[in-house]
């Protein structure tokens, strides 16, 4: 049995790290704006057509909880044609 301190020196690595995935978005016909809301553990960028289009993370407000406490909504506009969307998230162990 691992005591939660040794758990937790265990995921040190994981920390400061960003996680994400990408999704193809295809079909779109119409310029117009899209939400895209999201709540992460702590902090997350979006990045649409390879350029980063939104990051919460800042040295300034790492370890904010208000992140995962909250649904955050964002406005993306799409222009008609296919595009690439990335989600990352990054876990800050300031924000426990």
């Amino acid at each position: 049995h691992l005591s939660i301190r040794r758990q937790r020196q265990m995921c040190k690595e994981t920390d400061f790290v960003w996680y994400g995935f990408s999704a193809c978005i295809t079909g779109v016909t119409t310029s117009q704006t899209y939400y895209v809301g999201i709540g992460a553990d702590n902090e997350y960028r979006l990045v649409l057509d390879g350029q980063e289009i939104l990051n919460t993370y800042t040295p300034t407000t790492s370890g904010s909880t208000n992140n995962f406490r909250y649904w955050n909504v964002y406005p993306v506009q799409l222009d008609a044609g296919n595009h690439s969307l990335e989600l990352y998230g990054m876990n800050d162990p300031g924000a426990d």
